[in-house]
């Protein structure tokens, strides 16, 4: 089906910023809550921009220097710097929640991008966007400074993406510069936060359900890889050099629990997530202690489970 005039790409471009803005406006006035005071307030790597700070940023975790949980995120710290030394929002929290909008509505066109793209439908994409941008599950990954980690990730899962599709449609230098791309983006993903590793699965799923270029995903597979594969060799090194990691029981009951109760508490989470994304009647921006009990062979864990 032919796609829509570019009028209309405008104009529907121009209603999810809109729709995104009046979801989220009144995060402006929100100010460092929870994670926040430690992560930007508390980092004093954030103070001022120079070349010690950045090679600070990526010789640390993600908590150095106030606590160690074995996280490597040096592009969403260095975000933190943007704002706090380069933008001068310092303590001033407004600026902080401009950018995360900026963000959540950049991820916001990307899935509008990528919707009519696969399914080639103007209204089902602008539908599909439109969930995206006022979906109760990402409002913490908004709302919340530090939920910027999840932003940027899903902007380079997202591009990613759309960076292969293209790829598999051209030759020559255009997917050379597709590829290039691709890489780019899985390295500020990756380097953003944990969960865009997920981007060559992302692809491989896709190429199983509709095979189309053989050539294609070989090619989108080693340029995502490489950059993942530096990611986790300078995590690894980083996390090395650090402290063990600190999880407090009240935090993280887990860390408490034996080994198969864990694991299995951690599969009832994953389900739970999962529901939240189809019915997000009750959530909350705090998962600690005695929030999720331990898995113990309940009917609800057993349907997590087979979920």
């Amino acid at each position: 089906m032919r796609l829509a005039p570019l009028r209309s790409l405008l104009l529907g471009g121009l209603a999810l910023c809109a729709l995104t803005l009046l979801a989220f406006s009144n995060s402006f006035t929100a100010g460092f809550a929870l994670d926040n005071q430690l992560l930007i307030l508390g980092d004093p790597r954030l103070h001022q921009a120079g070349a010690q700070t950045i090679k600070d940023i990526l010789q640390h975790t993600y908590w150095w220097p106030n606590g160690e949980s074995g996280l490597y995120r040096p592009l969403t710290t260095l975000s933190y710097l943007f704002n706090y030394a380069i933008l001068g929002n310092e303590t001033h929290a407004g600026g902080y929640h401009v950018v995360n909008l900026l963000l959540h509505e950049g991820n916001v066109l990307l899935v509008f991008a990528l919707a009519l793209r696969l399914v080639r439908r103007f209204w089902t994409a602008l539908l599909i966007a439109s969930i995206w941008a006022v979906h109760p599950v990402l409002t913490e990954s908004v709302t919340n400074i530090a939920g910027r980690s999840d932003l940027l990730a899903a902007m380079a899962v997202l591009s990613g993406f759309l960076l292969y599709l293209k790829s598999a449609e051209t030759r020559d230098w255009r997917r050379v510069a597709c590829l290039a791309g691709l890489a780019v983006v899985t390295a500020v993903g990756a380097f953003s936060k944990e969960s865009a590793v997920m981007l060559p699965a992302v692809i491989i799923a896709y190429e199983i359900v509709w095979w189309k270029k053989r050539s294609a995903l070989v090619w989108g597979c080693l340029a995502t890889v490489l950059p993942i594969t530096a990611m986790l060799w300078q995590r690894s090194a980083v996390l090395a050099a650090s402290l063990p990691a600190e999880f407090p029981f009240v935090d993280n009951p887990i860390t408490g629990a034996d080994f198969w109760t864990g694991r299995l508490t951690a599969i009832k989470v994953l389900a739970r997530y999962l529901w939240l994304t189809i019915c997000p009647l009750k959530l909350s921006a705090d998962y600690s202690y005695a929030e999720i009990p331990l898995a113990h062979g309940s009917l609800e864990d057993w349907i997590a489970w087979i979920a």
